[in-house]
């Protein structure tokens, strides 16, 4: 790529240093002319930190932390170089208008790992765990977007690829050489497809989990007021997040706490008390609660167990029988005038006894909501995260379905057309067969400086 691009790594605002990125055929050429090491050698040493000034016509700029890396043994595959400046917005601000000077210009976002995929110095699954990594929210999204880095999923997708590349040579010679006595070509070209095709559906059943280890699980904190949601909510969080008052209708709109249980991202929402009102903004809010109900993965129906069992419960109650919901008797370090065995007259839904004042049994929370996670691991610890991968999964399957189906009705060179599609839609996930609009699409997701 002829541009020599640089761009800020490090968020943008002031901090103990910043980082800024050069790649291109320039990148040395622009720090021999702008950096003054403190300590003269005859030439720089890649991969080696070097203190010195930054210096704009005899005026020093910023005293800095400057490397350099040679092509191919770099990030990008290209010649780079990286700054470290203090972290002041004045000293990078001069800094980066100093660069804009000197190198062609700013990088868009996600140009450097794009430069990496298209040097080959990583393939495209890689390429968007980089970004699934710098946006996780819990350590199993970490830990599987690490794994993606480390080319797991790229190292999978080849091996099935491989199997449907050999099968093609058999089916090949099979057809090229008609006089050999093949042993059942058929039933070798079922099982190699069978195969690959179960290996394909395991990743696509990994997205449910992927799914919940990239986005998170909702669950919606939902009942009439004054029954304790609000106390719930900070006793999960450990934070006082929502407003706690004994004036029935405190809350008004949704209040959040996202928690990690067993490493899993749990949303947590804090609903307004369900009851009719007058009061518009608390309507307001009933309504925002109805749309979370709809919207949660999860309804933790929380009952007052100090009080009698009121029609007001029954009612929500009997709104929540078909959704996915677990019940919570909350105040339970009080005397209980409504017990478990009140609530199993009307429903067969999970009952947990808790006391948010005390803290008691608030674990029971999470053990249950992780028990019912649709979290679903790949037999090899592998998880689909993207629904790119996902489509492209299944249309690769269905390829293989519909040779699978098409076997002993048609010849073999026929059901070859449907392997060729399959193995364009996996390359399409590794990024061996992709057009140029989706590259550019899927690395203007990333942030600016990766």
């Amino acid at each position: 790529m002829p541009d020599t691009i640089f761009a800020q790594s490090t968020p943008v605002g002031t901090g103990g240093i910043a980082i800024i990125r050069i790649s291109g055929t320039k990148a040395e050429e622009i720090i021999k002319e702008i950096f003054s090491p403190a300590y003269k050698e005859e030439d720089f040493i890649p991969r080696k930190l070097y203190y010195g000034d930054i210096v704009r016509g005899g005026e020093i700029i910023d005293k800095v932390m400057a490397v350099i890396f040679r092509a191919p043994n770099s990030y990008t595959g290209e010649d780079m170089a990286e700054i470290h400046c203090h972290g002041g917005q004045m000293a990078i601000t001069r800094l980066m208008s100093l660069l804009s000077e000197v190198a062609d210009r700013a990088a868009k976002p996600g140009e450097f790992t794009k430069r990496a995929f298209l040097n080959g110095k990583m393939d495209l699954t890689e390429a968007e765990a980089v970004m699934s990594y710098i946006g996780s929210i819990s350590e199993a999204g970490a830990k599987n977007a690490v794994m993606q880095l480390s080319g797991v999923l790229g190292n999978k997708i080849n091996e099935i690829k491989a199997k449907l590349i050999n099968l093609t040579s058999y089916i090949e010679a099979v057809i090229e050489y008609p006089e050999e006595d093949f042993d059942a070509p058929e039933k070798t070209a079922k099982e190699s497809l069978t195969e690959a095709r179960d290996l394909i559906d395991a990743l696509i059943k990994s997205f449910n989990a992927g799914k919940i280890i990239k986005e998170g699980f909702y669950v919606a904190i939902v009942g009439k007021t004054n029954v304790g949601k609000s106390s719930l909510l900070n006793a999960i969080s450990g934070e006082q997040k929502a407003i706690v008052t004994e004036i029935p209708g405190t809350t008004r709109d949704i209040v959040e706490a996202l928690v990690s249980v067993n490493g899993i991202p749990v949303c947590f929402w804090d609903t307004a008390g369900m009851r009719d009102t007058l009061d518009k903004v608390e309507a307001i809010g009933i309504d925002r609660t109805k749309e979370k109900i709809e919207n949660a993965d999860m309804i933790m129906f929380v009952i007052d167990s100090s009080e009698k069992l009121s029609e007001e419960d029954i009612k929500i109650l009997n709104k929540l029988n078909e959704k996915n919901m677990f019940i919570v008797l909350n105040k339970t370090d009080e005397e209980q005038l409504t017990t478990e065995e009140d609530i199993k007259k009307l429903t067969s839904a999970p009952i947990i006894n808790v006391s948010a004042k005390t803290g008691k049994n608030i674990e029971g929370i999470f053990e249950y909501i992780f028990s019912n996670l649709a979290y679903i691991p790949h037999s090899d610890g592998l998880i689909i995260t993207n629904e790119r991968h996902k489509n492209s999964l299944s249309l690769a399957r269905d390829n293989l379905n519909e040779a699978i189906a098409a076997l002993g009705d048609f010849p073999l060179d026929v059901i070859s057309i449907n392997i060729l599609d399959a193995l364009n839609c996996l390359g399409e996930i590794t990024g061996e067969n992709i057009t140029e609009e989706i590259i550019d699409k899927i690395f203007t997701n990333f942030c600016l400086g990766k």
